[in-house]
């Protein structure tokens, strides 16, 4: 199986939109308190999400195509 860009993964796109929530956690003091508030919940459905996402998952990803 031919690998893909790391840029058509399902997973790095969920991952990047929880690098960018935290981002704006820690410039934004409503976000951060809605992010602090709700952390159980958000982590728990970011788990949820990313195994799904592996299980339906298939090849590797690489971030420079061949």
């Amino acid at each position: 199986m031919q690998p893909k860009s790391i840029f058509k993964s399902k997973t790095a796109f969920a991952s990047a939109i929880t690098i960018v929530a935290g981002a704006l956690g820690s410039f934004n003091p409503q976000v951060n308190e809605f992010l602090a508030t709700n952390a159980s919940t958000i982590l728990l459905a970011l788990g949820a999400v990313n195994m799904v996402l592996r299980l339906v998952s298939r090849g590797r990803v690489v971030l420079f195509a061949e």
